[in-house]
């Protein structure tokens, strides 16, 4: 009889203790579930960081052609254009290598005596290279705007027959000011900043983890190198700049405001209609001076698939500020009176992109162009033996629509 209420006694505590047990089995299960569930997640966020950063520092480039018409005070053309470019970066720095080279197809309509008549002839080229970059960077949360600042250089070779410019190169850099960058973001920017959002919180509080870690000493060795491995300097690093480089590449709006100081060299010529008759064309000497170069830059994209950008140029003289000039008398053609001008320069180029497909895209823009003092050459008339004034022109517009394709 002992022997029976013994047995018992085991059964009823082994169902008491039972379920206790398969519960705490139940709850070790789970977590070990969750965890690797974490642990996945953690390499896919790590991973997607890794490819958006090497996306982002990934040599990129674009090859397309364009046609539009070029105007300036006596000519208009009809041009085709081949265009190609080259990138490396969004954030921190930025490399951009654009070359452009556009033909007339069309004879100009008067004669020019200084040169032949080939009706396919360069009008205008353009070889840009510039280098922008982001001088200060914190590796942490921050309510700072990091990309209120920005710094760049650049180097320029330009051509433009319209203007009389045969070969004009450009050095210089200077400061932009990134006043607004919206936090609204175009839906691409936005399904990026989710995924980033996370991964970077999660990140911030691991490293909270282990420093709290290595203050009591309450981990083992092993566990606090795979914590600081999942929360090096490196990959934060990586995810900041991936953050930033997307508010910078997806934001809706941009204003933003360009100072800097250029340095020109410029071989040109006059060339414009003589006595009614002939296009006539004069050389004159090579120009060197500094410029002061200011620009408001608005940015806009309305949708995913459109981008507007208005850039209004000041290049003002630092050097030589006023210049020798020849106006024609209105009751005299033949005789030119001499005056002062302030040699500023303005140019407005506005462009609205809009992507097709994932690669290839078309781009409507308008440049003008105004030289406050146009370029003029003095000559002696062969035939009256009087010396007269060849003012070239100063004025130049140009719209186009171009084709592109990203490599």
């Amino acid at each position: 009889m002992k022997k029976v209420i013994l047995f018992t006694c085991l059964i009823f505590i082994s169902s008491l203790l039972l379920p206790q047990n398969i519960a705490k089995d139940d709850q070790k299960t789970q977590k070990k579930e969750t965890k690797k569930k974490n642990d996945k997640k953690e390499e896919i966020d790590c991973k997607y960081v890794e490819d958006e950063f090497d996306k982002l520092n990934k040599i990129g480039g674009s090859i397309g052609f364009s046609f539009g018409s070029k105007e300036n005070d006596i000519n208009e053309y009809f041009n085709i254009e081949v265009n190609g470019a080259f990138g490396k970066g969004i954030y921190p720095y930025e490399l951009t290598f654009n070359l452009d080279v556009g033909t007339t197809i069309h004879k100009p309509p008067l004669q020019d005596k200084t040169s032949d008549e080939n009706i396919i002839k360069e009008n205008i080229s353009n070889l840009f290279v510039s280098y922008d970059f982001h001088p200060f960077f914190r590796n942490y949360h921050t309510k700072l705007n990091d990309l209120l600042f920005e710094n760049y250089i650049f180097i320029r070779r330009q051509s433009n027959d319209y203007l009389g410019m045969e070969n004009k190169y450009e050095a210089g850099g200077g400061l932009i000011l990134n006043f607004i960058y919206s936090e609204i973001l175009t839906e691409s920017g936005r399904e990026r900043k989710k995924i980033l959002d996370t991964t970077y919180d999660n990140f911030l509080k691991k490293r909270i983890n282990v420093s709290t870690y290595q203050r009591k000493n309450t981990c083992n060795k092993d566990t606090l190198k795979k914590l600081e491995k999942l929360i090096d300097n490196d990959t934060l690093s990586k995810i900041k700049k991936t953050y930033l480089a997307n508010k910078k590449n997806y934001s809706k709006f941009r204003f933003a405001f360009l100072a800097g100081i250029n340095y020109e060299v410029e071989k040109g010529f006059a060339r414009n209609i003589y006595k009614d008759s002939v296009l006539l064309k004069k050389d004159i000497e090579t120009e060197y001076k500094y410029r002061l170069a200011l620009r408001p830059t608005i940015v806009w994209k309305p949708q995913k698939k459109y981008t507007l950008k208005v850039y209004p140029y000041f290049k003002l003289p630092l050097t030589k500020r006023h210049k020798d000039f020849y106006i024609e008398r209105a009751d005299d053609p033949e005789i030119a009176d001499k005056v002062k001008r302030f040699d500023y320069i303005f140019e407005f180029i506005s462009s609205l992109n809009i992507k097709i497909e994932e690669n290839f895209s078309i781009n409507i823009s308008y440049t003008y162009i105004y030289e406050r003092v146009p370029k003029f050459a003095k000559f002696i008339d062969e035939p009256s033996l009087m010396e007269h004034c060849l003012i070239g022109q100063n004025r130049f517009s140009q719209f186009k629509i171009k084709f592109t394709y990203e490599l």
